[in-house]
């Protein structure tokens, strides 16, 4: 699923349950980008950092992170980070979150990255992704811009 540079994400089953579905609610026009479209777009100089978890924090960008998926608003960022703790409370719960403002450009627009952090290291982002992504939860280990 992140092979593409920008994917959108197909309706799931109604038999499937968890993150993965709510995410895939039409409501959240949720995508999930390729590692090397992050490294190609990162946020612009003064492009807001939008804290999702209510703690206010410097550098998050100079920190180990996890990327879990892009929006359309920070609305819907907002509602996919509380649906993904929800469902992944023990891996995601002690992380603070934050959306980035990236312009994509005329034919894409605006998305709003969410991603979780700080991580101690980047075996630590990489370890928790692997975790994610066996729950099926897309996810990109990031390291300090």
């Amino acid at each position: 699923m992140l092979r593409g540079d920008v994917v959108e994400v197909v309706p799931v089953p109604e038999s499937d349950s968890g993150a993965q579905r709510a995410l895939a609610s039409s409501t959240l026009s949720v995508i999930y980008e390729s590692p090397g479209n992050l490294d190609m777009t990162r946020p612009a100089e003064g492009s807001p950092l939008i804290p999702l978890s209510g703690s206010q924090f410097a550098g998050f960008d100079q920190t180990h992170r996890i990327y879990l998926a892009s929006y359309r608003g920070i609305t819907e960022a907002e509602i996919g980070w509380q649906l993904m703790v929800r469902e992944n409370k023990d891996l995601l719960g002690p992380l603070s979150a934050a959306a980035f403002q990236v312009d994509l450009g005329r034919d894409k627009g605006v998305f709003y990255r969410l991603q979780a952090g700080p991580i101690v290291d980047g075996g630590g982002a990489d370890t928790l992704c692997l975790k994610l992504v066996a729950r099926a939860v897309p996810c990109v280990a990031r390291r300090p811009d």
